[in-house]
């Protein structure tokens, strides 16, 4: 009788201590979604000087343009408050699809339609107003109309509009305005900055994007899928997203076809060719064709004629970002399943989707070419893109575990299983254990995961010291990458595939014991970097990587021995070499510098910094995604 009643009393223990962690977990889970529900802005404000306020967009989640300094205590406070709030398409858009996600799959709370509304409204502020059609062609920033140029133009404005200070305020007016902004112990900085204003106007008059593009469609094609909870919002979207036609004949228009007899189509940023072309010398031995998404909706003839009206892809010629395929691949899943582009998915795109998305799987499969600074271009995050790539395996694999095809259409529904059957093997394997050896376990015996933000500092004793600035956010994407690779929907809960490790399920679980306990603790800061600039250092700066075209705008040559005399130029890779080729040009150096063959982090050059972008509530966002859906698998372990 006494062992019996231990027994239950230990029991009794048992599920009074997982009825404490459950209570503990659904507090976190409401504080989260209450504090992104705030975070929101619900009206707009203009930049001013007098009195001192920025530009704000209703409807917008705030972020902002931060620097990634590293080093002394000097830098560590450059970083720490240089921050200039942005209003750009990303944060309401992923932000949003993080709140229906975590009602969907974790049971979450339910966003309202005001909070979906408004969104929604602010993501419509981004279309291309350049093209004379209703259209879903994407920008990062909102353009403005440039009477001078007669185009409309997108940029960061706050950003610009504390660049252009000097242009007509004198220094020590400049002084007590960045002193009312919040930024006057920054002079050393911003006096850099205020030098650099021509490369930033040049780096950021950018065209519409097929990022933005396609987290737009997917955003929107998560709310037709469960448009019985999101009525109001699909329709609100469906109004603003009427043609999407254009947006498919841009994606074959602009890929990448390295074996196309035209220059257009086959020029590319000669850092995507250096981390591509393993890929590509394969295909070239497989004697297959290859058609890509890239980055910009923009050629290398058009940037000529738009250069000066500013409307440019950053280097005159385009890039592949494989974090920009996985939201390519996303955005084409969630849009064919749901019916919204089944009329628009023809042989071409479906090449493209599947050249693409085996892109994905070798650039998994090879450690990113061991060069994450050139293959996710502007997305400095791994966690991230394995976040992003899950999503796409997720919904086809929960889907299919109940169907047996996703679309009537044969060449269709083949198309999204060849998807599943190509990336499944890189995200068990690869991402799952890459995930496993980058968690470090902290004094509890819970596990965390660090990238890079505050992780190389040096404190005033001249000691190294990691602040840890992106913890949360590394735990909580890596946490929604496991879990949506290793587990299906049953009665709306989530159940472990049964053939996940055992050590999946155990990363998973102390990944969680971290982030319960420090999602809202103070103890860390939520940033992330969502976006950078694709320069991060002098080493990922396109001239100095193997071209063999370089052209003026108006078709002369010139030599790698001297940087180019004009921005106005081409500077790109054209075709495929052979292997024996480009190890030649490998060899050689290019305007002076020899060609970085290896990646040493992104805080590895002294003194150096590259603009990235922040946003605390999708920090808060992804995780209260993964609080949710680990809350909703119905037997842990």
């Amino acid at each position: 009788m006494l062992t019996l009643t231990r027994n239950m009393a230990c029991t009794a223990c048992l599920i009074l201590c997982g009825m404490l962690s459950l209570a503990n977990t659904e507090t976190i889970i409401e504080k989260l979604f209450n504090k992104i529900k705030n975070a929101q802005v619900l009206k707009d404000t203009d930049f001013s000087i007098f009195p001192p306020s920025w530009e704000m967009k209703k409807g917008m989640y705030p972020n902002e343009v931060k620097l990634n300094f590293h080093g002394n205590e000097q830098y560590y406070l450059f970083r720490d408050n240089f921050k200039v709030p942005d209003n750009n398409m990303f944060t309401p858009a992923w932000v949003t699809s993080c709140l229906i996600e975590a009602y969907i799959y974790g049971n979450g709370p339910k966003p309202t339609d005001s909070q979906v509304d408004l969104a929604l409204n602010a993501v419509n502020l981004f279309r291309n107003q350049n093209a004379p059609y209703q259209n879903s062609e994407m920008t990062f920033w909102q353009q403005e109309f440039n009477k001078t140029v007669l185009t409309y133009q997108s940029s960061p404005h706050n950003l610009f509009e504390v660049l252009a200070l000097p242009d007509y305020l004198p220094q020590k007016l400049i002084e007590e305005i960045l002193g009312a902004l919040g930024l006057k112990d920054l002079e050393k900085v911003l006096e850099e900055l205020f030098r650099s204003k021509d490369m930033f106007t040049l780096a950021f008059r950018i065209p519409p994007d097929f990022d933005d593009t396609f987290v737009n469609i997917g955003l929107g094609s998560l709310l037709s899928l469960f448009r019985e909870d999101f009525p109001d919002g699909f329709q609100t979207w469906a109004k603003q997203n009427s043609n999407l036609s254009s947006v498919f004949e841009k994606v074959k228009k602009y890929a990448y076809r390295p074996f196309s007899k035209t220059a257009i189509q086959t020029t590319i940023d000669p850092r995507t060719y250096m981390y591509l072309r393993s890929f590509l010398e394969k295909a070239d031995s497989n004697n297959e064709d290859v058609a890509l998404v890239t980055t910009w909706l923009q050629d290398t003839e058009e940037v000529k004629s738009l250069f000066d009206k500013g409307v440019v892809m950053p280097f005159n010629v385009n890039n592949v970002d494989v974090t920009v395929s996985a939201n390519f691949i996303f955005g084409v899943v969630t849009c064919t399943i749901t019916g919204l582009c089944l009329e628009h998915i023809d042989d071409g795109i479906q090449q493209i989707f599947m050249n693409t998305t085996s892109l994905i799987a070798h650039e998994m499969s090879t450690n990113l070419s061991s060069r994450p600074d050139l293959a996710l271009t502007y997305y400095p995050s791994k966690f991230e893109f394995y976040w992003f790539v899950s999503r796409s395996y997720s919904l086809l694999n929960r889907r299919l575990s109940t169907d047996r095809r996703f679309v009537t259409s044969p060449s269709l529904d083949q198309m999204l299983k060849y998807a599943l059957k190509v990336l499944g093997p890189v995200l068990w394997t690869e991402m799952s254990e890459d995930i496993a050896r980058s968690t470090k376990t902290d004094v509890d015996g819970s596990m965390y995961i660090d990238d890079f933000l505050g992780d190389d500092d040096i404190n005033l004793f001249n000691k190294s010291v990691n602040r840890a600035e992106d913890r949360i956010f590394s735990t909580a994407v890596s946490l929604n990458a496991l879990i949506n690779t290793w587990t299906l929907t049953q009665n709306k809960q989530l159940v472990w595939e049964n053939d996940t490790p055992s050590y999946v399920k155990d990363t998973v679980k102390k990944l969680v014991m971290w982030l319960e306990k420090n999602v809202l603790s103070g103890n860390y800061k939520p940033w992330n970097s969502f976006f950078s600039g694709s320069g991060k250092s002098l080493e990922s700066m396109p001239f100095f990587y193997p071209a063999n075209r370089r052209e003026y705008f108006n078709g002369t040559t010139f030599p790698d021995t001297k940087f180019p005399a004009t921005p106005k130029n081409i500077l790109g890779m054209k075709g495929v070499v052979t292997k024996a080729e480009y190890d030649t040009m490998l060899k050689q150096p290019h305007f002076g510098r020899m060609t970085p063959m290896t990646f040493d982090g992104y805080n590895s050059e002294a003194g150096g910094y590259f603009p990235f972008w922040s946003c605390d509530s999708y920090t808060y966002g992804v995780s209260l995604l993964a609080l949710t859906q680990y809350d909703n698998i119905s037997i842990k372990y």
